[in-house]
């Protein structure tokens, strides 16, 4: 009699994970584009500058964590690699993010009778006290979606990313349906109500399942040690550091049109971003897939595999953006259409072509940053960040009353050009020859 062996075909969880990510972020771009049609063509091109600044914000209210879910994520990457529980970590990374965004919500709604009036100040069909209201109702909900991202990060380390692109997406076509809801009902300030249908799911959903997942793991650990504490928040205000940093880099754009730029000029930047953004988008997904990927090969000091990681995962998110960049000009009279409900915005092909550039430059620097953070080497960054922030804005503010869109987009180029282009590949080249000698040595 024949034996027969039965093999079975499982797909390798970083792919499941990566390929979830890829739908999740599609649907979720998806959902952004639609919904610049949704407030443009039924609410005017001044309120979708005001709803474009406000969620521009988002980045800025995901410091809340503090970095726990970077570092919970790696904490428990590290102890799958070796075979060790992680429940008490996942139970210290959820409870200090219920007591950040309790200490947060506070701070930030007394913060927004002063921040909202500046920030919103060329909209005059706003008055201060709805500008307020504005900036506090945002603050409130991204700081909730800002706390749950970790257990985004927890699922991540676990590999089962694939939830957290599963709740993503859910998110994204709830808020979706809730904006198209409000803005073609009879209430009146639509404006308003959009944008807390728009960002309630973000926020909600992940707390409840935090909520849920911290009382399934506190029945395995209830109780951690101080030493655990300290060593979570010894890695976690370092992520923290970088990421608000990046955001100064990233994300001081809107913060400089909001003083300088007329509101045309703003939703053609959010259309075009939004439009050639969404190949880096989703090699962003693509990337977190491969983080706790990356932290497993590293521990086991399998540095030629993780290089043969890199080296495809550059080719792939090049192709992306060239690709995309591509179609986007010569269909952007088609693709404006549809943003508007009808009329044509011209888009300069000068300005599809400069942000195609940076895109790539954003691609290779992204790729090194995930790497050096999955490993936790964050040096490099808090050497080079620094310099590259202050440059960015420096920049930013110094070209754009000038060169307008131009300027914002050159300002950010220059400050990779001049500092993280060339060093991250530099420093994750230098710690894996040091990782390597020592492991020979020893």
């Amino acid at each position: 009699m024949r034996n027969s062996v039965k093999y079975q075909w499982k797909i390798p969880g970083h792919l499941l994970v990566a390929a979830t990510a890829w739908l999740a972020r599609t649907l979720i771009a998806g959902a952004q584009l639609v919904s610049i049609r949704i407030v443009l063509s039924n609410l005017g091109s001044d309120a979708y500058a005001v709803f474009a600044l406000l969620t521009s914000l988002m980045v800025w209210f995901m410091l809340i964590d503090f970095g726990i879910g970077y570092a919970a994520q790696n904490a428990i990457s590290e102890r799958r690699a070796i075979g060790e529980v992680y429940e008490r970590e996942i139970v210290v990374g959820l409870a200090i993010g219920m007591v950040l965004l309790a200490a947060a919500g506070v701070i930030f709604m007394l913060l927004g009778k002063e921040i909202g009036p500046a920030y919103l100040r060329q909209f005059n069909f706003l008055d201060a006290g709805e500008k307020a209201t504005y900036f506090s109702t945002v603050a409130i909900f991204f700081l909730g979606a800002g706390t749950g991202q970790i257990i985004y990060k927890v699922w991540y380390g676990e590999q089962r990313g694939y939830l957290a692109n599963a709740l993503m997406a859910l998110a994204a076509i709830v808020s979706l349906g809730g904006l198209w809801a409000v803005v073609h009902s009879d209430i009146e300030n639509k404006l308003y109500w959009g944008l807390v249908a728009y960002l309630a799911p973000s926020a909600v959903l992940p707390l409840v399942a935090s909520t849920w997942r911290l009382a399934h793991a506190g029945r395995i650990a209830w109780f951690f040690e101080r030493s655990e504490l300290k060593r979570l928040f010894s890695r976690s205000w370092r992520f923290w550091g970088f990421a608000a940093m990046s955001a100064a880099v990233l994300n001081i754009d809107y913060i400089v049109m909001s003083q300088y730029l007329k509101p045309a000029d703003i939703v053609l930047y959010t259309i075009t971003t939004k439009a050639l953004g969404f190949a880096l988008m989703i090699y962003g997904t693509a990337l977190m897939a491969l983080w706790p990927v990356c932290t497993e090969l590293a521990t086991k000091k399998q540095w030629a595999e993780l290089f043969r990681h890199i080296k495809r995962y550059l080719i792939i998110g090049g192709a992306a953006v060239v690709i995309a960049a591509t179609s986007f000009s010569v269909w952007r009279n088609e693709i404006s259409t549809l943003f508007t409900g009808g009329k044509a915005i011209d888009i300069p092909l000068g300005l599809v072509a400069l942000l195609a550039a940076y895109y790539l430059i954003r691609v290779w620097t992204d790729t090194f940053s995930m790497i050096l953070q999955s490993i936790s080497d964050l040096r490099p960054l808090w050497i080079f960040v620094p310099v590259q922030a202050v440059l960015s804005g420096s920049l930013q503010w110094l070209l754009a009353p000038k060169f307008g869109l131009y300027g914002i987009v050159a300002g950010v180029m220059l400050s990779f050009l001049i500092t993280v282009v060339w060093a991250l590949p530099l420093e994750t080249r230098r710690h894996a020859i040091t990782k390597i000698s020592n492991g020979i040595s020893s």
